[in-house]
């Protein structure tokens, strides 16, 4: 019985350290270091360019960065956002050949999804914001242009996961098809983005909308279940934004 006891009390510790190292880990910059190493050429890799924080990686992440120069902190995960009530980890799951890309500056607030499926690929541009509760769900292709800025809650899929079958036109429907989100975008809280969905440069979509066809027309504001546009001729000035 004692022995009983004693090879449960090792077990108990081993697994308490595993969690505590885990946890260390994923707080700290230790893991932000064995992340950039482990996915990351050495000559970006030594710069540091991602800081992940607070973050729990499914699957075996490919990570790309298209950018000239890369410096400490470029890219942020996990980072504490203005919702600072959602205080749940971010969750990166990867799927086979998923991939996520990034361009330049981005910046993922605390809470946020992204789940990358099998062959998709998840494209962030220049200088992207999103606040807490992002949830993404790429199986195909989703593409963000530069200066993109997301407010809390959003979600954009573009997969519906499952098919269905047409009984007039004896087929299986097309579950995916890619989302594009052009340049100096501003998404309020709450909007959902489905499948097929494009919006062109300086688009502004009012929170709580519903995106599920293409906006061709650039300098617009669009909101509503399903969105539509309500005004034309306006843009976003990156240095008044904030």
């Amino acid at each position: 019985e004692i022995s009983e006891c004693l090879v449960g009390s090792e077990m108990c510790i081993r697994d308490r350290f595993k969690s505590d190292v885990g946890y260390l880990m994923s707080h700290t910059f230790l893991y932000s270091i064995y992340f950039n190493f482990r996915y990351l050429p050495f000559r970006q890799a030594k710069y540091f360019p991602i800081i992940i924080r607070n973050t729990k990686i499914i699957g075996r992440p490919k990570i790309t960065i298209e950018c000239n120069n890369c410096y400490f902190g470029m890219i942020k995960v996990g980072e504490v956002g203005y919702n600072l009530w959602a205080t749940k980890k971010s969750i990166l799951t990867f799927w086979d050949n998923g991939c996520i890309i990034f361009r330049g500056d981005c910046k993922l607030a605390n809470s946020c999804h992204l789940r990358v499926l099998r062959s998709g690929c998840l494209t962030f541009g220049n200088n992207f914001y999103s606040s807490s509760n992002l949830n993404v769900h790429c199986a195909d292709s989703m593409t963000f242009g530069n200066n993109v800025t997301l407010g809390w809650n959003c979600t954009l899929t573009d997969t519906d996961y499952h098919h269905y079958y047409d009984n007039i036109k004896k087929k299986l429907s097309r579950p995916n098809n890619p989302i594009f989100i052009g340049d100096n975008c501003w998404l309020g809280f709450s909007c959902i983005v489905t499948k097929g969905s494009i919006l062109n440069n300086h688009t502004i979509v009012g929170a709580g909308s519903v995106i599920s066809c293409n906006f061709t027309d650039s300098n617009i504001i669009i909101k509503g279940n399903p969105a539509q546009i309500v005004r034309r001729d306006v843009s976003i000035d990156e240095k008044k934004f904030w």
